[in-house]
Order: C-alpha cells, then structure tokens, then sequence
C-alpha cells in the first residue's frame, strides 16, 4: 500500500512539473484579456444605452428612444429607468386624440397642404360628424379668440396693429407649426398673437372637416384697433380706451387668402434710398459689419419711422406756439348793392382786423418753451427706440454667428471622426476588432451627428430672429465674423459716468420733468390778469347810383381784461370806434364804451387743472429719481454679466483646448497600438460638446458686452 501511495505521488509530481509552466505562459494572457475587458463594457452599458434613448426621447424621436430602452433591458433586465421610459412611450402611443366640442360660426378659409387619396381617421366614429366649412373655421376662430389677451404695455401706449398669423393644423387636430407672415409694427401684439394659437392648440379634429386632408393652412388677420369715444362736455378731449382685438372676418374663398397673405407679406419701406427696392424694405446689399445690420434693422423698423414721424409734428407745434406771440391780422371785405325806397345805391368796403396779446402772465411764452421741450422729448424717444433695435439687431447678430461658428466647428469635428470610423470598419472587416469595438465606435459618432442636428436646428432658429429682427423676408449673405475672446478696457465707474452721459431714458425722464414745470407755470399764469387788444381799420365808401360816392373811414379799437378770482371771474373792456352807417340802416358813427361783468362759478376747471398739473410734476420728479436708480441697476448689472460671461467663455476655451489635447494624445496611442480609435471617437464626442459649449459662451460673452452697450447707452465702443 505504501509503495503505490509513492507512485501516485510521483506521478502528480511528474504531472505538476509539466504543468507549471504552461500555467506561468498563460497569466500573461489572462492580464491582456482582462485589460481588454476593463476598457470596453462602458461603451454600450445599459446606463449608456439609457442616456441615448433619453436623448431621443427629449428630441421627439419616440421610437428610437424605444429600441434603445429595449436594448438596454436586454442588458440589464432590472434597469428601472428603461422601464419607466418604456411605459411612458407605451402610453403615449396608445393615448387618443382629443374630441372638439366648439361651435360657432366663421368666414375664414384656408389653403389645403395635403390631401390623402383615403380617408384613414384615428376614431372611426368621429368620420361620420362633418361640419360645413365656416362651421369649423368658427370653431377655430372662437378658440383662438379665448386666447388672445391685449397686452398691458400695449394698453397703456394705446398701440394698434394687425398682426397676420399663418397656422398650420394636423390631422389629429395639433398645432404643426405658427408664423407671423405680417408683423402689426409692435413685438408684443405679434407674440400675444403667436401665444394665443398656440395655447388654443389642440384644435377640432380634421375629421370634422368637410373635405379630407392630412394637413390644413388657416391665414388669419387679428386686428389690435381702437374705438373712437364719445366726447365730453368739458374743453379737454376724453381718453381714448384700450382697443380690444379681435379677428377679422372677410376672408372667404382660397383666392382672398392668398391675396391678404400677399398683401400683407409686402413689407414696409425704409429710408435710405440706396438701398431701396420700389415699394419693398430697405435690401441687404453689400453688408459686412454689425453696424452695417444695425442701420438696416433702424430703417425697416415701423416704430422708429412713426418716432420720425412725431418729431416733425413736434416741430410744427413749436412753429404754431412761435406764432401765438404775434399778431393775428384778418383782411376782409364786402362789395353789396341794394335799393332803399326803390332807389338803387351801391356799398363796399375793405378792412383789416388786428387781435394781439398784451399780457397774459408769461402763459405764451411757457407754452413756447414747453413745445421745445416736447421737441426734444420726442427726439430722445427716437433715440431709445434706435438703441433698442440696435440691441436686437445686435443680439440677434451675435446669436447668429455663434451658431455658424458652431456648426463649422462640429463639420470638422465629424469629417475628422468619420476618417477614425473607417478605420475601425476596416480593422472589424480584418477581424482585428471585436464587433462590441466597432459598435461602439458607430454609435459615439451618431452622437456627433445628433449634436450637429441639433445645432442646425439652432442655428435655424437664429436665423429666423436675424430676419424678423431686420424685418426683410430672407436671410441676407452674411459673412461669418471670426469671434474671438477681447477685454474692454472699463471699469465700472466709467460704465456708469457714460451711461449718465448718453442714456435717453435719463435725458426724457430730465425733459419730462421741465416739461411738467412749464405746465405748471401755464396752469399758474391762467390766474393772473390776461389783457387782449383787438383793433380795426377799414376803407369805406358808398352812394345812390344817381350819385358820386362818398368815401370815409372806419376804426375800432378795444381792450379786454379778465382775472380769475378763485372759482370766479371778472373781465373788464374799454372800445372806441367810428363807423359810416350803410344805408339802409341807423346806426352811431363814433362810440365809446366801458363794459364790466362777474361770472360766478366760472373757473372751478381752473383749480383742478393747476391740481393735476401739480401732481403731474411730482410725479415726472419721482419717475427722474428712480430711472436714475434703474439705470445705475441695469448697467451695475450689465457690466457684471459681461465680466461673468467672459469667465465662462475663457473656461470654455480651456476646456475645449483641453479636449483637442485628449483627441491627439489618443490619437497617437491608437496609433501604435495603446488604444483603440473607437475611443478616439468617443474623445471627440467631449470634444464636439466642448467645442459646443465654447461657441454658445463667445456668443453669449458678445451678447453681454452688447447689453452692456445698451445699458450705457451705446456710449462705448467695443
């Protein structure tokens, strides 16, 4: 027993000594392997897969969003994320369309998008209830009408408009897409309007409709107009009540529609001739900079062009209060012939008719002053309203550029990882690659497709605004700036003496308050003695026809006083004339009179006039007092967001340089073996957003010196 204990022995001795170093080769292999498996599950990981379908799920894209929640389950079956996401698509897929119960009646018509050769309704049962035409046009009317809400700044201005919107209506009743085709002249009537139709939105079913279509274009003016009040009984005009929109109703065949939407997309004419198409906009014609968009954007602006407007009209009440101070001379005459006791005789005469203010307690001449004001008060409005409009056309430039440098970056970005992928095609097509590398690889450069759709869409976006903001119906060429990181020299002491210096709002609010001064001293001097003069002098002559005429001369002259004594008032008048009574008639040829009189209760206007006009200036004072502190506030907080948008841009950069380090240092390893090219891809993934990341804060940085720039006033160049 012994002995064959010892042979077992030395067998598995034997066996072992062979053994060993087959075991030793292979624990080199097992690191490789297991090396390669460390770098490799987090590319398709169910959270990975997880993030991607919730990526697809945010876009709208439901049923790749879908896949991606089944695949990531196949990874991992307990994934409550995917579960969750997976119910939510279920439910919404299986969720109806829902029933329209409006009625009413409407004249609008519409321009059909699409007509299927079938019928093919989401509810059967709904096929069978059609409505007329206007019967389902009413319907949407009177939704959108549920909507519409006159905006307050609006109100208080008393601005009017129509604004034209064109919506565009799915099959299941859904608003698919709304645009203004004609602005009212004000932004905010136009995004009260776009609001209004899409808060109505979901509309009735085009099951309802008469006619079978899968789409329906409905083009709808909505009038923002006035009614003309009744007036009063007192001197001063009433005001003028908030208009009330509503839509009009004339439209009634597809030919009318097209006509009003061609009417209506006729723009407005600007201002400089050089740049003129007859009867259209001011073009973009050979335009490069900034300012070269600013001055466009100014010229087609409709509030900028009524601000021109109401600075002429200015000027004429300054010409109409200059000539108050003068003389008002009337010429007249008459040539009469007649018969008395049968005798025929012959008359005429020619007079001249002199009115003038002696004293009026300096009321003429505060008017005066104050039409100047009011000169000036409208040219600073135009002002405002300029820097306003260079701020959007700034804003919306500097928008624009930020997404064109965007999509240039991810272009290269993704002609770069496309020449990374095809190398992991070839390496997967020589079996060099397992297929969970070159999946991987497919699916980081999706992702760099998915962010430059995404950036198109952007980019989209910015332009729409760039032309609404120019008001021309296309994108001009526009030649992308190269937007770099600069520092302005400025402190914020500087920020806030230039915005002292050259903000309108700062320079109204001062006008505002003179021109209430006046109005108070003219409330003021209309209780203090007012002397008018008023004078004639006329040639005269006259006789039978059976003799020569007879010339002589008529005069008049006469003064009127009148003093307010509180509630009351008395006046006072001295004339004298000398006449040449026509025939006919018996009349004194020389006069003197003395006239007097005592109205009681008279003047009680004049108490709450000089009242309100007191409280008017408290009021103008107060307004100057806090748009001072606004102004302060708003620049502060401009120069704060610009200091706070360059650390966010020159972070970005870093972080982008950062990135293009990671690509190349990748790169160079895959080269040679150290790494796979599917993470090179993946590398420029970061990059990509990185790169994303840094063109969004450029655009935001310029956006932040441009507020800046509004905030003092356009006062600082940059």
């Amino acid at each position: 027993m012994v002995k064959n204990n010892h042979i077992i022995i030395n067998k598995s001795f034997i066996l072992l000594i062979f053994l060993l170093p087959v075991l030793i080769l292979s624990f080199p292999l097992l690191g490789r392997a297991q090396v390669q498996f460390v770098e490799t599950p987090h590319t398709l990981s169910d959270g990975f897969i997880c993030e991607l379908g919730i990526t697809h799920y945010n876009a709208g894209k439901f049923n790749e969003a879908l896949m991606d929640f089944k695949k990531a389950l196949l990874i991992n079956p307990a994934n409550k994320t995917a579960k969750d996401y997976i119910n939510k698509i279920l439910a919404r897929q299986e969720k109806a369309p829902k029933e329209s119960a409006f009625k009413g009646e409407g004249r609008f018509i519409t321009k059909a998008v699409t007509q299927p050769k079938e019928e093919r309704s989401l509810i059967p049962s709904l096929s069978k209830v059609k409505l007329t035409r206007e019967e389902y046009l009413g319907l949407v009317k009177r939704k959108i009408n549920s909507y519409i809400v006159y905006p307050q700044e609006a109100k208080i201005n008393g601005w009017e408009g129509v604004a034209v919107v064109k919506l565009t209506i799915k099959r299941d009743g859904s608003l698919k897409k709304v645009s203004i085709v004609k602005s009212s002249g004000y932004p905010q009537l136009d995004e009260a309007t776009m609001s209004a139709v899409k808060k109505a939105s979901p509309y009735p079913s085009l099951a309802y409709y008469p006619e079978r279509y899968d789409e329906l274009e409905i083009v709808l003016p909505v009038n923002y107009g006035g009614v003309e009040p009744a007036p009063r009984a007192s001197q001063e005009p009433a005001p003028i009540p908030p208009p009330q929109p509503f839509l009009e109703e004339e439209i009634t065949s597809p030919q009318q529609a097209q006509a009003l939407e061609e009417e209506f997309l006729a723009p407005t004419i600007g201002e400089k001739p050089s740049r003129m198409k007859p009867g259209g906009p001011a073009i973009a014609q050979k335009l490069e900079t900034v300012e070269d968009f600013i001055e466009l954007a100014i010229q087609n602006n409709q509030p900028t062009a009524i601000a021109r407007q109401e600075i002429e009209l200015a000027k004429l009440k300054v010409t109409e209060a200059e000539r108050n101070l003068y003389p008002a001379i009337k010429l007249t005459g008459y040539d009469t012939q007649g018969e008395v006791f049968k005798v025929d005789y012959e008359e005429r005469e020619v007079k001249a008719q002199l009115d003038h203010p002696i004293f009026y307690g300096g009321r003429l001449i505060n008017s005066l002053r104050q039409a100047r004001v009011n000169l000036e008060i409208t040219k600073r409005n135009y002002d405002r309203q300029k820097i306003d409009i260079a701020n959007k056309a700034d804003v919306a430039y500097y928008n624009l550029m930020g997404s064109l440098m965007n999509i240039k970056l991810q272009e290269e970005i993704r002609d770069e990882a496309k020449k990374y992928l095809d190398i992991v095609q070839k390496q997967f097509e020589g079996e060099l690659i397992i297929p969970l590398d070159y999946l991987s690889a497919q699916s980081w450069y999706e992702q760099i497709n998915f962010q430059i759709d995404s950036t198109q869409h952007d980019l989209a976006l910015a332009k729409l605004a760039f032309i609404q903001v120019l008001n021309i119906p296309e994108v001009p060429e526009v030649k992308q700036e190269e937007l770099e990181i600069k520092k302005v020299d400025l402190d914020l002491n500087q920020a806030l003496e230039i915005g002292a210096r050259s903000r309108p709002e700062k320079h109204l609010s001062q006008l505002l308050v003179q021109f209430n001064q006046y109005a108070k001293k003219i409330e003021d001097s209309k209780n203090s003695l007012a002397v008018q003069l008023t004078s004639s002098y006329g040639s005269y002559e006259g006789a039978f026809k059976t003799e020569s005429m007879r010339h002589s001369n008529n005069w008049y002259v006469g003064f009127k006083a009148t003093k307010p004594l509180g509630a009351s008032s008395a006046n006072a008048s001295l004339s004298s004339e000398s006449t040449q009574p026509r025939f006919g008639q018996t009349s004194p040829t020389k006069s003197s009179t003395v006239s007097a009189e005592l109205n009681l209760l008279d003047s009680l206007q004049l108490l709450s006039e000089n009242k309100k006009a007191a409280i008017e200036l408290k009021r103008a004072e107060s307004d100057l007092n806090e748009t001072t502190k606004t102004i302060n506030y708003e620049i502060k907080d401009a120069y704060l967001n610009s200091q706070k948008s360059l650390l966010q841009a020159t972070t970005a950069r870093r972080e982008a340089e950062f990135r293009r380090k990671e690509v190349e240092n990748l790169r160079v390893r895959a080269q040679v073996g150290e790494s796979s090219f599917s993470s090179v891809i993946e590398a420029l993934v970061g990059l990509s957003r990185s790169q994303t990341n840094y063109a969004q804060a450029l655009a935001n940085y310029y956006i932040a010196l441009a507020n800046l720039k509004k905030a003092t006033g356009y006062g600082i160049k940059i």
